[in-house]
Parts: structure tokens; C-alpha cells; sequence
């Protein structure tokens, strides 16, 4: 059975705890959705969760000032209406006595919400809290922009997404620097039924830090043929080990530094996915990792370093490299680096009972293979050749 709780509002609520409206399923004596219809606005806490029911009515959180929280039993539900997660200056800073303003005063303001809310990487949608006026609504002299992304030198354009909301479109807009700000100011336009601008004029976005981050350890490895250091990078893209001192503030800084041999890098297949970098020829010095996400978006410098020593000459012996192959498993997947591009080689993978899970033949370069999980030894066997490398890796 399902209990519901009709169309509340729970404005400027504090809480040390968490604010939840969800599909509670089966918990308890089977709760099912705890409601429909409910509102959050200008609430603060350790978190939420605001999700809503396959229905006309909807769930709502306005300018919560906390965490955003997946639901507890059933996370796949869809995502309630949220508007303005953590951005000050909401207005009305309370709905309860704006309502009651309203029907005590006859009292409506017009206004905009204090958000925009990034559509795509170069269109922002901005919301009034009434119908406007579409002629208004679509006038570029009614708007000025400005903020730290400089996006007032670009061009834009406005289309109406409903009668209430407006979508700003800038052409040729690079990826905006972390916390940069896009303010829009509305001046002279009216609502639908004519009403004047007295609510709050200006709304503004501001880029979150969207870079990756790099997860390693301190390392301490040489130049020479065979090694190898390991990190992870939060996104999809490359991950780079790059000289102490070199710049890095562009993609071409880091590819400067590849060409250089004071850089290496490896592609990110996975995100927190360990990925292996071949030191081999580096010029010796401390490194840090940089992870560049498939936007171009360049991580800050790992917290731990890497040294690169100066490898003894008997490293450099024609020695077939761990017979060839690096293999590397991590988060129920296995990474088989060829050492020479172009290998051609087989890949079998058995249990400790010598039952064959896996079998694949005429592979080029690196291979990325799902591996059976569940607590169990496996034995890895890669081919090329005359060179053969059995290797044991602990699936968990």
C-alpha cells in the first residue's frame, strides 16, 4: 500500500539531517512514495532527496542549500524539479508569505529566479516566476550580460522554451574556467498580464569546478626499459606525467612536454580505473599526473610525486619486457599492454581449476577485457610469438 502526503510546502526549513521526498518502496511496512506535489524552497541541510512519481504531480526543491542525495531504496526513480541547489539569493526568500502577500494584499511580484541553469555548454536558460510578456521576452535591448566568463562580448541569441522561460545561446563560447560567472540583468520587461518588473532583476550562473581529479601514490621509478608507473584519472580522456616545472596550463603545454621527454601520457578508457604510463626514456626529475577529460578540461597536479632515477645500464640489455607484456587489472576489468606497437598476440584467462573463461586471438595493441569477479585467483596467459607471459591476478 502506498501513503501519501498532498501538496505541502516546507519553506526555510534547517536541518542537521536530511530533507527527503522519495519512493520509500518496501521499507518499513511498505511505505511506497512518502509524497506528491511537495515543495522544498530556501531549505538547508545535510541533504536531500526530491524525486517524483510517474504522475501528473510533480516534486520540488527550490535553492536547497545542501547536498543532492540519490534515493536511499529506489535511485532509478526520476529526478524531482530542483532549481537553484546551493546559489544564493533566492527570491522570495520565503513562498509562504509571498503567497500570503498575494491573497492578503493582492500583492504578485514579477520577477526572475536568482539561477540561470546551463542547458549545454553554450546556452543557459533563464526563468521568470510568471508568464512574460513574449515580445519583452525576446527583445535584446531588455537584457545586458556581464560576469567574469566575459560572455557579454559574444554573440547571443534568445528563444522562448515556454511562456515563462528563456533560453540564451552564445555562439562561439569556449569551456567556461572554473567558477566563472555569467550575470544577466532584465530591465523593462513586463509579464503577460502586464505587470512591472518588481521582484529580482539579475540571474546568475556559475561554473562549477568540472575538472578531473588524479588519484596515485608516491613512485619511484627509472627510466629504463620495462617500468612503469600507475594513477587514475575521476574521467575519460588521457592521463599525462609531466616534469616538475613545466608549463601546464593548455593541451599543447602538455604535448610540448611528451615531445620533450619530459611527458608521457596513456588513454583513459575507465573513470578510477588504474592506467599505466611508460617512463621509459624520461629525462630524470620529480613528476606530477595531469588528467585532460574529453573537453579539454585539465585537472590540477596530483598530490603525490613521481621520481624518475637515471636506470642502470644492465636495464637496457635486449631483455624481453616482463615477456612482453604489462598486464594490470583493476575494477573487475583487465588492461594487456603490448610492449612493441604493432604485437600481434592471444589472450587466455583460467581459474585455479583450469577452466578456460576467456579466450581471444589476433589482438593489436592494448586490450581491455571484463574479467569474472567474486573473490577468486585467475590465471592470465598472453602470447606473442616465442614470448609467453603467465601471470596471476586476484579478482574482487
Amino acid at each position: 500500500h502506498h501513503r501519501w502526503a498532498m501538496g505541502s510546502l516546507f519553506d526555510s526549513i534547517v536541518s542537521t539531517g536530511q530533507i527527503n521526498v522519495q519512493d520509500r518502496d518496501n521499507s518499513g511496512t511498505g511505505h511506497g512514495w512518502a509524497g506528491v506535489n511537495q515543495v522544498f524552497w530556501n531549505s538547508t541541510g545535510s541533504g536531500s532527496v526530491c524525486q517524483s512519481p510517474w504522475v501528473t504531480g510533480k516534486n520540488y526543491n527550490i535553492g536547497f542549500k545542501g547536498n543532492k542525495l540519490p534515493g536511499q531504496w529506489k535511485p532509478d526513480r526520476p529526478d524531482g524539479v530542483w532549481e537553484g541547489q546551493n546559489v544564493p539569493g533566492l527570491f522570495p526568500s520565503s513562498l509562504y508569505e509571498a503567497q500570503l502577500r498575494e491573497r492578503m494584499e493582492n500583492t504578485v511580484y514579477f520577477g526572475v529566479l536568482s539561477s540561470l541553469k546551463q542547458l549545454t555548454n553554450n546556452s543557459y536558460e533563464l526563468t521568470f516566476n510568471l508568464p512574460v510578456n513574449q515580445d519583452d521576452a525576446l527583445n535584446k535591448s531588455k537584457y545586458s550580460i556581464s560576469g567574469t566568463a566575459n560572455a557579454g562580448s559574444l554573440d547571443w541569441q534568445l528563444q522562448l522554451a515556454d511562456d515563462s522561460r528563456v533560453v540564451i545561446t552564445f555562439s562561439e563560447m569556449e569551456i567556461l574556467g572554473h567558477f566563472a560567472t555569467i550575470l544577466v540583468t532584465v530591465e523593462g520587461i513586463k509579464s503577460a498580464d502586464d505587470r512591472e518588473l518588481n521582484g529580482l532583476k539579475y540571474s546568475t550562473y556559475t561554473e562549477p569546478d568540472k575538472r578531473p581529479r588524479v588519484s596515485s601514490v608516491y613512485q619511484d621509478v627509472t627510466n629504463g626499459q620495462g617500468e612503469f608507473v600507475v594513477a587514475s584519472s575521476s574521467k575519460t580522456g588521457k592521463l599525462y606525467l609531466i616534469m616538475n616545472g613545466e608549463p601546464t596550463g593548455s593541451v599543447a603545454d602538455l604535448e610540448l612536454a611528451v615531445e620533450a621527454k619530459k611527458g608521457a601520457f596513456t588513454t583513459v578508457s575507465f573513470p578510477n580505473a588504474d592506467v599505466a604510463i611508460i617512463t621509459k626514456d624520461l629525462l630524470t626529475g620529480l613528476y606530477y599526473f595531469f588528467a585532460l577529460d574529453e573537453d579539454g578540461r585539465i585537472s590540477p597536479p596530483s598530490a603525490n610525486v613521481v621520481y624518475v632515477r637515471e636506470a642502470p645500464t644492465s636495464v637496457y640489455q635486449p631483455v624481453p619486457w616482463y615477456q612482453g607484456f604489462l598486464v594490470l587489472g583493476y575494477n573487475g576489468r583487465l588492461q594487456v599492454i603490448p610492449a612493441e606497437a604493432g604485437k600481434i598476440y592471444s589472450v587466455e584467462i583460467f581459474n585455479v581449476q583450469g577452466k578456460m573463461l576467456f579466450k581471444k586471438g589476433e589482438i593489436s595493441g592494448t586490450k581491455e577485457i571484463q574479467i569474472p569477479t567474486g573473490n577468486q585467483l585467475l590465471i592470465v596467459r598472453c602470447i606473442s610469438g616465442n614470448q609467453i607471459l603467465v601471470k596471476k591476478i586476484w579478482a574482487d
